[in-house]
């Protein structure tokens, strides 16, 4: 299987840009598809044969670009596809974020639930296609304080075999006291490889 992200890496000075890069399933770099900084390059979509990508490049005009996988190829296109078009407009499932709930020590403070208690939690898809994974991790846990951190895997339900999140490349977590950030950076992770999943899937592209 292989993965499509459109990812802008922020500068301290001057104007980053979004380019597009193309992944293995297991998170590997395979190679980045585009250089330009003349946009913002966003929204990537395999063709229904898997041999090339279609994107937006967003700037004061955008316009839709196609290169292949294999890198090469980059042309501009007179308009999207219309299977794009109908890709882009299909609505994508997402992970709601947990609530957050008073400590049972401390009752006017209040962390997210899952960091609260001991115990494994598993965010499934809607389609159970991938799952976030949370796993104790029990050598830093301190129960008098309601905390108990958790290591952050992303699953691949299809052959129960776990990633672990932070060693994924288009992936950057913080770390804090209540796991806000790391849970959002996780899900927002997890929600574009599904977007990525369902709009491969509209558009009937071939895995390579």
């Amino acid at each position: 299987m292989r993965v499509v992200v459109a990812i802008r890496y922020l500068q301290i000075q001057g104007v980053s840009h979004s380019h597009i890069y193309l992944y293995r399933g297991d998170g590997k770099l395979v190679r980045q598809l585009t250089h330009a900084n003349s946009g913002q390059d966003i929204d990537p979509i395999f063709s229904s044969d898997g041999r090339e990508i279609v994107f937006k490049r967003a700037s004061s005009v955008d316009e839709f670009w196609s290169v292949a996988i294999r890198g090469g190829n980059l042309h501009h296109l007179d308009r999207a596809p219309d299977w794009y078009t109908d890709a882009i407009k299909k609505p994508v499932p997402r992970f709601d974020y947990p609530p957050f709930v008073r400590l049972p020590h401390n009752p006017d403070q209040q962390r997210l639930a899952d960091y609260v208690k001991p115990g494994d939690v598993v965010y499934a898809a809607p389609d159970n296609s991938v799952a976030i994974v949370l796993k104790d991790k029990l050598s830093e846990a301190d129960p008098a304080d309601d905390w108990y951190p958790k290591d952050l895997y992303l699953r691949d339900s299809q052959n129960q075999t776990d990633v672990f999140i932070s060693k994924l490349s288009f992936v950057s977590l913080k770390t804090s006291s209540t796991g806000t950030e790391n849970l959002i950076g996780v899900q927002q992770a997890a929600v574009n490889v599904m977007k990525l999943k369902a709009r491969m899937k509209s558009a009937r592209s071939t895995a390579c």
